[in-house]
């Protein structure tokens, strides 16, 4: 059988298909394996299980997790991004970068706060640092106890970048905001050029001042007090969609911030404080992602539900788990396109006698990724025994495959595009979108471990897309 025939399966909002579970203890190998699958997530997807096995012999688990941006609406419960502790706060110098869609909100709109709460606990103390949208004075920032009203609102209703950066030691303030009629034609073209161009203020603030270390960071909330949620000024909520925030401790010229706006950072860039963004499975667990430390100024969320939708799903990350070792990616996987997406896992015994060490390694159309390991509080298993693919919501999957070893990466280039002949050595299970006569996904790998179809997963031509096609 050739295995670059067949359908894609597609599975609806929440459509997968699973394996009988008398043949659950014989899929995974002890030592190494191999996931391989093409996969075509949507703008509507926000849940991408491509392959989930857990059992009493293994588990692993290969997954695209969206990264989009969070709604921040107006009433209760509040939401909130917090860093109760920030370690590292730039004290006298920054940039910080924000990438909003603001709406009209309450009597003001905040966008950052900053409060150590060292000189008083009074319920009307004006934090360290302040961020916000005034009816009369448009944004205005606010350093110690001196303000700058620059006269710029916001956009509303439409994406923008906003930089703001400040120095102690001259006491400039700059900012920057894209412009905004291209801001709403990317959109619809993503070759417009968005640039930033001149300043749209500069002014001066609070010269010779120096931030106070280890305060409280609140993204959209004024704080009256450190860190405490039942202070925050209910009139004075940002209301909007929020994509990231990046905290930089040094002022960065217009050529560093358009080089940088639109690129997922590594953490590692030097100068960067913080680089906040949203994923689901952050999100889930009322987190954000800090792309510079998974245990170091921990974007803490509020009044967002574990079922709390990101917006805005047009890039995916590639997750990979197998035994005690979970990875993450970039996000490297766009909506609406066909990638081919790899997991291999080898797993060792180590000198002592009751130790293992699992590596995982993840692949997107032939080329291995950088990766960062996953926080184990980011982590749930299934709580019954289970094998099965999907779901992707309102995505399509075809060609998963799982191998008894780990393929190294010239034999998963080597078959990336090639019609795969079964049955293979080492291949434990191949589906790529046949029903038998029960209306089972055949496995064509020669075990007949078939999968169950549910709730609402369906077949449908490949329309084309039978070769794995690369991401720009």
């Amino acid at each position: 059988m050739d295995a670059a025939a067949g359908a894609a399966l597609i599975c609806g909002a929440r459509g997968y298909a699973d394996l009988c579970p008398t043949h659950l203890d014989d899929l995974l190998p002890p030592g190494a394996l191999t996931v391989d699958a093409r996969v075509r997530p949507t703008l509507a997807t926000d849940r991408a299980d491509i392959f989930t096995h857990d059992c009493a012999t293994g588990r692993a688990r290969l997954l695209l997790d969206p990264l989009g941006s969070l709604a921040f609406r107006g009433g209760l419960p509040r939401t909130w991004l917090m860093t109760p502790y920030f370690e590292g706060f730039p004290a006298s110098a920054f940039t910080i970068e924000l990438s909003i869609c603001p709406f009209r909100g309450q009597r003001s709109s905040t966008l950052l706060s900053y409060s150590s709460g060292a000189d008083s606990q009074s319920s009307d103390r004006t934090p360290d640092l302040l961020i916000e949208e005034r009816p009369a004075s448009g944004i205005v920032v606010s350093i110690g106890r001196e303000s700058v009203a620059t006269g710029l609102y916001f956009d509303y209703c439409q994406w923008q970048h906003l930089a703001v950066s400040w120095s102690s030691e001259s006491g400039e303030l700059t900012i920057y905001r894209d412009d905004r009629d291209k801001t709403v034609a990317t959109v619809l073209d993503p070759r417009i050029d968005i640039r930033m161009t001149a300043p749209a203020f500069r002014g001066t603030l609070a010269r010779g001042h120096r931030l106070p270390a280890d305060g409280s960071l609140v993204i959209g909330q004024r704080q009256q007090r450190r860190a405490d949620i039942a202070a925050f000024d209910p009139m004075a909520a940002y209301v909007g969609y929020l994509a990231g925030a990046r905290i930089w401790d040094h002022v960065r010229g217009l050529d560093a911030i358009n080089a940088d706006r639109d690129r997922w950072l590594t953490g590692t860039e030097p100068g960067l404080a913080a680089a906040y963004a949203f994923s689901h499975l952050a999100a889930s667990c009322a987190e954000a992602l800090n792309l510079c430390s998974d245990d170091r100024n921990i974007g803490q969320l509020g009044g967002v539900g574990a079922d709390e939708l990101l917006h805005d799903r047009r890039w995916f990350r590639v997750i990979a788990h197998a035994g005690g070792a979970g990875v993450a990616s970039a996000p490297v996987i766009r909506a609406d396109r066909w990638s081919a997406v790899t997991m291999t896992a080898t797993r060792r015994r180590l000198p002592r006698a009751d130790e293992t060490e699992t590596r995982v390694g993840v692949f997107v159309d032939g080329e291995e990724l950088t990766l960062r390991p996953l926080p184990a509080r980011w982590w749930r298993w299934e709580t019954e025994r289970t094998c099965r693919i999907g779901p992707v919501a309102h995505g399509q999957l075809h060609d998963v495959r799982v191998w008894s070893t780990r393929r190294s990466g010239d034999e998963i280039r080597r078959d990336r595009d090639a019609r795969l002949r079964t049955p293979q050595p080492d291949l434990r299970a191949c589906y790529i979108g046949e029903l038998d006569d029960r209306g089972r996904v055949i496995d064509r790998s020669g075990h007949d471990r078939h999968l169950v179809m549910r709730d609402g997963l369906t077949l449908a031509p490949l329309a084309g897309a039978a070769r794995r096609i690369s991401a720009p």
